[in-house]
Parts: structure tokens; C-alpha cells; sequence
């Protein structure tokens, strides 16, 4: 799964250096690009 800034300036990076890196080179948040949804049978 790839991450992207918030801001939109920096490239996508993987999960390990969005972690070890914390914010992207623009400053902003890492977001993951797609969340899988869980299944309603995950809320009983």
C-alpha cells in the first residue's frame, strides 16, 4: 500500500518510510491511498 502527502508535493512512499520518515517532504500528513472497509459483522 502506498501513502501520499496531504499537501500533494511530495512522491508516494510504502508504509515503512512513511512511518520512519513521519511527515512527507512537504510538510504534510501521510495518508494511505485506499482504506478497505471492514465488515458489518466486524461491529457486532
Amino acid at each position: 500500500m502506498k501513502y501520499y502527502s496531504l499537501n500533494h508535493n511530495a512522491p508516494k512512499v510504502s508504509f515503512k518510510e512513511a512511518v520512519i520518515q513521519g511527515l512527507a517532504t512537504d510538510k504534510g500528513l501521510y495518508f494511505p491511498e485506499t482504506i478497505t472497509p471492514l465488515a458489518p459483522a466486524f461491529f457486532d
